[in-house]
């Protein structure tokens, strides 16, 4: 199966089942094989493609096999054909359904976990390379700190086994995003949730006094969202 547009030294220097433990840094040794320790498990919110539909602000929608790619924040779908491509022109994108969950496109893919009348509550889990010499360990240089994709496929018949030269660091982040009617998502924070809606400030500022709210926490954000839901 062809692979296109796809994973950079790839899907590599995670570890096995990363977003099931509890680890944030991972440090991956000099010498490893990307392509054999790296299982794709790790780098995809599902363990394989899944249907999925997406809906453009046309009207407009199309359905494919497709999984998201934490590593690369990319949507990806299965042609026809088998080969493996990367959604494009994104700002056309309304929503995406695969499965039961809902993803929408605002600078990044973030996945919807509640909602609640004119706010809705997302996350997004993403691996990112911490170490700044990240392409010197693979015998490349560049000035970019973010991680950087290339275009490359896999014919069935090639086996890439790029190996890192030095160790390197990787993180796993998981963020939470608000967002209003208009589907304009922020990092869930206090002076987001008063931007995002001003004329709620004294009400929101008197619940979060009462109330232990971390802006990192799934259920102290369920709480907000619903208590900002019914203002």
């Amino acid at each position: 199966m062809k692979i296109q547009h796809l994973l950079l030294f790839l899907l590599p220097l995670v570890y096995c089942n990363l977003f099931a433990q509890n680890n944030t840094f991972i440090i991956v040794k000099a010498g490893t094989s990307i392509k054999e320790s790296v299982p794709a498990i790790d780098v995809y919110e599902y363990p394989q493609f899944t249907g999925g539909r997406v809906f453009l602000k046309n009207g407009k929608s199309s359905g494919a096999q497709m999984n998201y790619n934490r590593f690369l924040d990319e949507m990806q779908f299965i042609t026809i054909k088998g080969d493996t491509l990367t959604l494009i022109d994104q700002k056309n994108i309304a929503f995406i359904n695969i499965a039961e969950d809902t993803f929408f496109y605002d600078q990044g893919y973030i996945k919807l976990l509640s909602r609640a009348a004119n706010v809705k509550l997302g996350i997004k889990q993403i691996l990112r390379v911490m170490d700044k010499e990240k392409l010197g360990a693979y015998g490349m240089t560049s000035s970019n700190d973010d991680v950087v994709s290339y275009n490359s496929y896999n014919d069935g018949s090639k086996d890439f086994r790029l190996t890192v030269m030095q160790d390197l660091i990787l993180a796993k982040k998981v963020q939470y995003f608000i967002a209003d009617n208009y589907n304009h998502f922020v990092l869930a924070t206090k002076k987001n949730f008063i931007k995002l809606f001003p004329k709620q400030e004294q009400s929101i500022n008197s619940y979060l006094k009462g109330n232990t709210t971390v802006f990192n926490n799934k259920e102290n954000l369920e709480k907000l969202i619903q208590f900002v839901g019914q203002l």
